[in-house]
């Protein structure tokens, strides 16, 4: 079980141990607190909150009308067509957290180890500074701290905590013999600021909406059209054949000739059928709120992880900020400042795994039979040419003018993380507008 350091008790204490068994409100709510302050992150809260009351109001209404056997009547339409939904959501939330606690903690068990303090001098440093921090920042429940794999989490130090339970923080193996003392400060505070605020709470809000309310139904509705136009080819083509066959039985083309003047209007004609324009017109409005939310999210999180360096300056000083910020340049290398050119192999690549994953889903015993793994195989030659396609084309619309910036645009909004320029002039702010200290700050200052 791992542990962490406690000066007060002179040694090496086991986790959980500095705090009591879980997570105190004090914690949560000022977490919360923190997050609704962000002014792009209250409204994610503020619709968690009425989510949990229309539930819990719709909930608590069937409760007292069962104890008193129906005498308080059926609850208002508005709270049904309203709490419904809400509870749901709710559920999902909360089972989507619960499940990516324990992919997390089977991803470690499986590429990482819990760190103990008893294998080297690093490990113990590591453990001495995440429960030094912890002191200074106020988390009274140090997390779980594990060494990883770096080959399996190749994106440098990480974090994870839901809304109650004691986060994890995932440092690679060479992070824990490579980093200087002063950049090592930052970027367990940096990790650390995850951990208080609970920033994963607020991505997995928005992660549960995406998937309940517009992933869902935009999938459904999608596949509706896209099997319509599917079935709508074979079925042509079976007619046709059809026809021929009764053509050269009876030896008259007209009824050949019939089918095939009729094929094309039923094809033109399906966008039109009431059913198809609905469900299209939904798909494509999920399509298009899920992207303006998908955005919001990465927007979100580059804001918190801005809130995460203003929190490991406070603790670590302005010094360890720079060394810190420079050492995930050089760990992010070219991408972190640019657009990385994608190549042909890129683009066939993801179409490959794209289209092999979902045929491998549909098929039986995913895709171990004969035929299976024919269709996979035909799948994947599908992909390659598609792919091909695709690079063709973006390798045309690169030559557009303006086509570079509007590019680099795409880059910047689609990140999950800012760019060390952006993180070093963000704190070149802070620093203008107040002088932080280079020791640990009190519990208070740091909040």
């Amino acid at each position: 079980m791992p542990q962490t350091i406690g000066k007060e008790a002179g040694g090496i204490r086991p986790h959980g141990a500095t705090g009591g068994s879980g997570t105190s409100c004090r914690e949560v709510l000022h977490a919360l607190r923190v997050q609704a302050s962000m002014p792009r992150t209250w409204p994610v809260l503020l619709f968690v909150v009425a989510a949990a009351g229309l539930a819990s109001s719709l909930l608590a209404w069937l409760a007292v009308s069962a104890a008193t056997d129906g005498q308080l009547g059926n609850p208002p339409p508005w709270l049904v067509a309203t709490g419904t939904p809400a509870a749901v959501y709710v559920g999902v939330l909360w089972s989507r957290i619960d499940t990516g606690r324990r992919a997390l903690e089977t991803r470690f068990r499986a590429h990482g180890r819990p760190l103990d303090g008893s294998r080297n001098v690093a490990e113990d440093r590591m453990l001495r500074e995440v429960a030094e921090q912890c002191r200074a920042l106020g988390i009274a429940r140090p997390p779980a701290v594990h060494a990883c794999d770096p080959e399996v989490f190749d994106r440098g130090p990480f974090a994870h905590a839901g809304l109650v339970d004691g986060g994890r923080v995932g440092i690679p193996e060479p992070w824990l013999h490579g980093p200087t003392p002063r950049a090592l400060r930052f970027v367990v505070g940096h990790e650390l600021s995850h951990v208080l605020h609970r920033d994963g709470f607020i991505h997995e809000v928005v992660s549960a909406f995406i998937a309940l309310f517009l992933r869902l139904p935009g999938t459904l509705c999608a596949a509706f059209v896209l099997l319509l136009i599917v079935v709508a080819v074979p079925v042509s083509a079976a007619a046709v054949a059809l026809a021929a066959v009764m053509a050269a039985v009876v030896r008259d083309a007209g009824p050949l000739l019939a089918v095939l003047a009729a094929i094309p209007e039923i094809i033109v004609g399906i966008p039109s059928i009431p059913q198809v324009k609905g469900a299209a017109t939904i798909a494509v409005g999920v399509a298009c709120v899920g992207g303006g939310l998908v955005l919001y999210r990465l927007w979100v999180g580059r804001r918190q992880e801005l809130k995460a360096d203003e929190t490991a300056l406070r603790v670590a000083g302005a010094e360890a900020a720079h060394e810190g910020i420079d050492l995930i340049a050089r760990l992010e290398g070219a991408s972190g400042e640019g657009p990385v050119p994608l190549t042909r192999e890129h683009y066939r690549g993801a179409v490959v795994g794209a289209l092999t994953a979902v045929a491998a889903l549909l098929l039986p015993r995913g895709g171990e039979t004969h035929g299976a793994r024919l269709t996979l195989a035909v799948a994947a030659w599908v992909g390659v040419h598609v792919g091909d396609v695709l690079w063709r084309s973006a390798d045309a619309l690169k030559r557009l003018p303006g086509a570079e910036v509007v590019r680099h645009g795409v880059w910047r909004l689609t990140r999950t993380h800012p760019t060390p320029a952006e993180r070093k002039r963000h704190v070149e702010r802070l620093l203008a507008a107040r002088r932080y200290p280079g020791a640990h700050p009190s519990r208070e200052s740091v909040r």
